[in-house]
């Protein structure tokens, strides 16, 4: 339930600026839409304008121009950058500060079982799942809209089998692009940890180095480091080629598609049923249906990288914490500080139990020095007093309080 709060917490709402933001953003990308079916079209326009076919020339060239500067980066796209910039730094930082706070207020076997590593590593996972729902939201479903208007002003232009042949290729673009994607995931999985493995190999010898220098284990470091590193590569190289041959597969299938409905178009022409305008007009819509498609392929890659990272993250966000206050828990009421163990129990493990009925008693002012052999578990005990793990049984009381029964903020 608190991981939920805290992801709630990374949404706008509640933020009146922003949510206006998020909409006008949804208006950007549908004029963005609009200019990807216009300008193909007025290229058509021009064309059979020069050919003395319709209207003057200089008033569609300048259409033309307007529409290429209102789709360009400066126009609407920049508009759509200035609105979208305060929203995506806001989620980005509200998904960090959540990351942080959750992983802050997890129990210590967590920590305890996680290197530092891990664990950073995990939390940077925030911005993949930032990235993954700004490609989904700014960059996937405005594509799928121009491929569906697409389909439609083509079948209406060029008749029902244009329209049926740009919606087969894209669906089979998708599907391949999907299928290969799945296939690919493994490998993916594979590169990510080896990436992860890599970074903490290298954490752990700089964190380390006044531990490992005084041992002489510096070329023993040296060494897992480059294994680390040639590791990564190879599996960066697997991954790389495996995605280069998904890439030539889904060229082919753009280019047996622009094949097909050029043929279509040009014995339209021949027969009289379209005009070379129009013909211009598909070469460019072609173009501008193939770089979103393409870039979907390597969205795609972007996404699969995302989401892998992202996985850490969710799973650190699913994890409770194994030490949580009780019902109507109260702060701790400081009176003179007196601690006592009453047959206390406590293991790591429930098989094996580290501290067995242990009972004391340390009166306010005392100094106690707790002595034994490694792993007998005199720091064990000091973390039960701070909580960091709640006894087997038995219980530890300050002032006369059961620590159980106190807020752990408090």
């Amino acid at each position: 339930a608190q991981s939920e709060d805290e992801f709630s917490e990374t949404s706008t709402s509640g933020n009146r600026g922003l949510q206006m933001r998020a909409a006008a953003v949804t208006l950007c990308l549908l004029a963005s839409n609009a200019l990807h079916l216009l300008i193909p079209r007025q290229t058509g326009i021009i064309m059979d304008a020069l050919s003395g076919r319709s209207g003057s020339p200089w008033s569609a060239v300048m259409v033309f121009v307007f529409l290429q500067f209102a789709a360009s980066e400066s126009g609407i796209e920049l508009i759509r950058q200035w609105l979208w910039t305060p929203v995506k730094h806001y989620s980005h930082g509200a998904l960090a500060r959540a990351a942080y706070s959750h992983t802050m207020h997890l129990s210590a076997d967590f920590h305890d079982s996680k290197s530092t590593s891990d664990i950073l590593m995990a939390m940077s996972g925030g911005n993949a799942i930032s990235n993954a729902i700004e490609s989904v939201l700014l960059q996937a479903l405005p594509m799928m809209v121009d491929m569906c208007v697409a389909v439609i002003y083509l079948s209406v232009t060029f008749g029902p089998y244009e329209g049926l042949i740009t919606a087969a290729t894209g669906a089979t673009f998708v599907i391949l692009a999907t299928h290969l994607i799945a296939e690919t995931k493994q490998t993916n999985r594979k590169r990510i940890d080896a990436i992860y493995q890599e970074h903490c190999i290298r954490h752990s010898g700089v964190t380390g180095w006044s531990t490992v220098s005084p041992f002489n284990q510096i070329e023993r470091e040296d060494g897992r480091h480059a294994d680390a590193v040639r590791k990564r590569w190879l599996k960066e190289l697997e991954y790389s080629m495996s995605w280069s041959m998904s890439v030539a597969f889904q060229t082919v299938v753009l280019t047996a598609g622009l094949m097909a409905s050029a043929l279509l178009a040009v014995f339209r022409i021949r027969s009289g049923q379209a005009t070379p305008g129009q013909f211009a007009m598909l070469l460019t819509y072609w173009a501008q249906l193939a770089s979103p498609l393409q870039f979907f392929a390597r969205l795609g890659k972007s996404m699969s990288d995302d989401f892998m990272s992202a996985e850490r993250l969710l799973a650190v966000m699913k994890t409770k914490p194994s030490v949580e206050n009780r019902p109507n828990a109260r702060a701790l009421e400081f009176v003179a500080g007196k601690v006592e163990f009453d047959e206390v129990c406590f293991g790591y493990h429930e098989q094996r139990n580290i501290i067995k009925a242990v009972s004391l008693r340390v009166l306010p002012g005392m100094t106690v020095a707790l002595v034994g052999t490694t792993g007998a578990g005199k720091s064990t005990l000091l973390k039960l007093l701070h909580r960091f793990y709640d006894v087997t049984s038995g219980s530890i009381r300050i002032d006369g309080q059961d620590i159980r029964d106190t807020d752990l903020s408090r």
